[in-house]
């Protein structure tokens, strides 16, 4: 069930698919190709809603809109009569398995992909609100927001005085539009156009696409669609080009509301067509219900009585999902159950089951693996299939072991397979026959810019060699702008059937440009010869929009005990602040939807200040103006003295100072300078008790005043004139009688 000419093996481990949240590692038996899988669609072909067939090295795949696409042993692209939908790498056809890379069945299944290259896992999803398809060898080009785009950055400096700046992180003051737009050309044949657009206006998440072909059947629109959804609010629109669960890409309008944290029901509208089965217009409900944590259940029913029921379970190691797909006036339905267990120390073992299609389009699929990891990077996959159709049997077993060789990653297949068949066409006798394949592939990487995938299969029937296989897979960074790649047979790299070349460049000004040579398809099949070589030149332009942005606004003043400003004050809304203003006031515009915690930045805060309240949560709406003050408690002096009363008048006259006299305040303590005075600096306002430290008092002096003292200091004004009078202690005259 697996293939060959993947770049495999990762210490990482190894990768799992998963099926709307359903795990199907083991019938998409994963292949790892650089940093993205490729997997076994021959067993998911029911279950994506796919009619995939393979007659010797030829893959024929039929999509839901009823269209072939079409793909031999080793090609880089998928072929219909109006598109070419270039692969990553090539496609690997071995007896009843077919590899493709993942990215290239999501989007003929009309799947949305999320690859995560850190945990190993790829996620095929239901359409929703993701952006359309690209068709005809258009890349997407995702451009990141610049840290301008995501917050509007200030620098504030606090004043004069103030000992470093402050930066503002403030909501971005507008959303933005992303459009691109691509021209391309065959050699020969004829023209394609496409024109996207992705991004937000006023909180609403907008995505458009359309592929328009020019030939010798005029302008036609390949696909198109357009999807707006309000994540605050909770609802959605699409139109054009939809994922169905019952049918895969059909062409409608649908509304989906949120109904629960993660729930999105909808209803749909596909327009009249034959590929769903009827002639007439159709109106389809799907949903998704959580039972409890383990257990969820869905599905999606037509007015035509098309069906498709779903359910998963997931408890511990185990994995269960299934489905139950019943299409009115069509042979592409099915049931299939997929289970999966990992027993432990890295093992893990998969089998499904499935039964799809009627009469001669009757398949059915059984399979049974377990992966075994021997050592980092290195596993042993061990695989048994069963698939019987109308008019023929199947019995495959394989062994697979991926494993790193120093800077090379190596796969080895060895698979046998048993076949039977109607002798002329009878079900009374059959034919049988005995083949195996050994494969292997090894993918190298000289340096970050040259990597080279040498691919070999060689085959037996009943016994006899029958053939083999080479191509060799070149890629070739020539600067960080440019790419050059080359398919090749091997060791005859110039063969001309074989041959096929692609250049990368990156241009000036947000333009990129994509030229292909090799055995092409044109935009609309007509125009080429079937195998002649030309060229395909491919233009692409980007811009961005500025957009009105949606969102709360956030606004008041920062002030003192006494109501009064402060200004240069720091103040934090969950990742954003700002700086209040001289007059203490503060403002957050275009909050987005969210619970933010509010507070004064402690650290940030005039020196004088201190802040007096706690961080609070507040809840923003695209609707809310919320004002709040924020209040810091300004910090004041106590100052005084401390002197040796020398004339006994009580007070304090000059060159009466006594030094090195210990005080203490609220938990500090200072000594007093030469002249006897001593400062204490931000202190809160309220009570305070200054005391005389009498335990450190200097030899001969002695307290002439109370050695406490309490004072209430205001939030407006220091204090000051605290003293401590001293006197000096005279030496006791001690009398001794002489003797």
């Amino acid at each position: 069930m697996c293939g060959l000419a993947m770049n495999v093996g990762s210490a990482q481990g190894s990768w799992r698919i998963y099926l709307d949240e359903a795990d199907i590692t083991g019938p998409a038996a994963p292949i790892t190709h650089w940093d993205a899988p490729a997997i076994n669609v021959s067993a998911l072909g029911s279950a994506l809603g796919l009619d995939i067939s393979i007659n010797g090295n030829e893959l024929l795949l039929i999509d839901s809109h009823g269209t072939e696409w079409r793909a031999r042993g080793g090609d880089n692209s998928l072929n219909s009569a109006g598109r070419t939908l270039f692969l990553d790498h090539p496609a690997l056809i071995l007896a009843t398995a077919a590899y493709i890379p993942i990215n290239a069945i999501a989007e003929i299944a009309g799947l949305q992909l999320k690859v995560d290259r850190d945990t190993r896992r790829a996620d095929l999803r239901s359409l929703r609100n993701e952006p359309p398809a690209l068709a005809d060898g258009w890349q997407t080009l995702t451009i990141k927001k610049s840290p301008q785009e995501i917050s509007a950055e200030t620098t504030v400096h606090t004043g004069p005085g103030a000992s470093r700046d402050i930066k503002q992180y403030l909501p971005p003051n507008h959303d933005s539009l992303r459009f691109s737009l691509g021209l391309g050309y065959v050699q020969g044949a004829d023209w394609a156009t496409e024109l996207t657009a992705s991004g937000g206006l006023r909180g609403v998440h907008l995505d458009f696409g359309t592929f328009l072909t020019m030939g010798q059947r005029g302008l036609r629109p390949s696909s198109g669609r357009l999807s707006l959804v309000d994540e605050e609010f909770g609802w959605g629109v699409e139109a054009g080009d939809l994922f169905s669960d019952l049918w895969g890409l059909e062409r409608g309008a649908r509304y989906s509301w949120r109904a629960a944290e993660n729930r999105w029901p909808s209803l749909s509208v596909y327009l009249k067509n034959a590929r769903s089965g009827s002639h007439d217009m159709l109106l389809t409900y799907r949903d998704e219900i959580a039972l409890n944590p383990n257990l969820s259940v869905g599905g999606e029913v037509a007015t035509n009585g098309s069906l498709l029921l779903k359910g998963r379970f997931e408890k511990d190691r185990l994995r269960l999902y299934g489905y139950h797909r019943s299409t009115s006036g069509s042979s592409t339905g099915g049931t299939g159950l997929f289970a999966s267990y990992d027993i432990g120390r890295g093992i893990s073992l998969y089998g499904g089951i499935s039964r799809s299609g009627r009469g001669e389009k009757r398949q059915d699929w059984r399979s049974l693996s377990v992966r075994l990891p021997l050592s980092p990077g290195v596993d042993l996959t061990l695989e048994h299939t069963l698939t019987e159709t109308g008019a023929t049997a199947n019995d495959a077993s394989a062994a697979m072991l991926t494993l790193p060789v120093g800077p090379v990653r190596v796969l080895v297949r060895h698979q046998w397979r048993k076949s039977e068949r109607p002798a002329f066409g009878t079900t009374l006798d059959w034919i049988g026959s005995n083949s195996r394949e050994l494969m292997a592939s090894a993918a190298y990487f000289a340096n970050p810019r040259v990597s080279f995938d040498f691919q070999v299969s060689t085959r037996w029937q009943d016994g006899i060699y029958s053939g083999r296989w080479e191509q060799l897979v070149s890629t070739w960074r020539l600067s960080p702008r440019t790419q050059f790649q080359t398919i090749s047979g091997f060791p005859n790299m110039l063969e001309p059937g074989r041959l096929r070349l692609r250049l990368s460049q990156d241009l000036q000004q947000d333009f990129s440009l994509n030229v292909e040579y090799g055995r092409l398809s044109p935009f609309q099949g007509v125009g080429i010869s079937p195998g002649e070589r030309g060229f395909m030149i491919m233009l692409r332009k980007q811009w961005g929009v500025a957009t009105p942005a949606r969102g709360g606004e956030v606004s008041g003043r920062v002030v003192d005990l006494l109501n009064q400003p402060i200004p240069n004050a720091v103040v934090q809304l969950g990742a954003y602040r700002t700086v209040a203003d001289e007059g203490g006031r503060y403002l957050f515009r275009h909050v987005p939807r969210g619970t933010y915690e509010i507070c004064l930045d402690n650290e940030n805060l005039p020196a004088d200040y201190k802040g007096d309240e706690t961080p609070r949560l507040i809840d923003i709406t695209s609707a809310s103006r919320e004002q709040i003050d924020l209040r810091a408690v300004p910090l004041n002096t106590i100052t005084g003295r401390a002197y040796c009363d020398q004339n006994g008048d009580g007070k304090y006259d000059p060159d009466e100072g006594v030094a090195g006299i210990v005080i203490h305040v609220a938990g500090f303590a200072t000594v007093t300078g030469s002249d006897g005075s001593f400062s204490f600096y931000n202190l809160e306002p309220g009570s305070h008790t200054i005391s005389l430290d009498t335990d450190r008092l200097l030899a001969g002096f002695v307290p002439a005043s109370p050695v406490e003292i309490t004072v209430d200091l205001l939030p407006d004004r220091p204090m000051s004139g605290i003293t401590f009078r001293l006197l000096k202690r005279e030496k006791e005259i001690v009398f001794q009688e002489l003797q």
